[in-house]
């Protein structure tokens, strides 16, 4: 009496997953030239895409800050005598933030009533929008000034016991003050009568 003749079961070809791996895949075959190093993606390595991609958002969301910055200081040239609308607080609150954000902090060092920000309540707000009017409308200060002001509180505001407040405050009265220079040596010159030669005034 002749066995049974068992059934020869086909092995997946070398380099394929089996039907049960495969169904697990979707149906995909894997084969080794696929996998490995034959085959050459024209794609950078991720970490290289990754910090082109990086640089790009960064210079992008750099223009757009300036942009929102040449269009509120334009808003606010054009309406000098307007009081302070919503919409320029809430601008200057988030330049502000931008820029704070940019700044190395160490959080576990941070007092309790300082973890809050750069949230800002409705007084700061208020404190803020009369640096950015000194500065940046009266004045006529660049963005890359406001950012070094920016920059100033932040640090300040981390690095002393000092309220957002009155940090602020003391920056208005800074920019005053530089404002204020050049007008007053130029009086003090005209007191005492030292004017360079050729710019003396004449009475008629």
């Amino acid at each position: 009496m002749k066995e049974p003749q068992s059934e020869k079961i086909e092995e997946p070809e070398q380099g394929c997953k089996g039907p049960q791996q495969e169904a697990e895949d979707g149906g995909r075959c894997v084969r080794p030239e696929a996998s490995g190093g034959g085959v050459k993606s024209p794609l950078p390595p991720p970490e290289t895409q990754e910090g082109s991609e990086t640089h790009e958002c960064d210079a992008a969301t750099e223009i757009l800050l300036q942009e929102m910055f040449s269009a509120v200081v334009a808003e606010m040239k054009a309406s000098m005598q307007v009081a302070p609308k919503v919409a320029w607080t809430t601008t200057i609150a988030e330049l502000y933030a931008r820029v704070h954000d940019t700044v190395r902090v160490e959080e576990a060092l941070i007092p309790g009533g300082k973890q809050r920000y750069p949230k800002l309540k409705g007084e700061e707000k208020a404190e803020l929008y009369k640096l950015f009017r000194e500065l940046c409308v009266v004045t006529e200060g660049t963005y890359k000034e406001w950012e070094e002001y920016a920059v100033a509180i932040t640090q300040k505001l981390y690095n002393t016991s000092w309220s957002f407040k009155n940090i602020v405050l003391r920056m208005v009265s800074k920019v005053k003050w530089v404002k204020t220079q050049p007008l007053n040596q130029w009086a003090t010159k005209i007191k005492s009568g030292t004017l360079p030669a050729g710019k003396r005034t004449t009475q008629v």
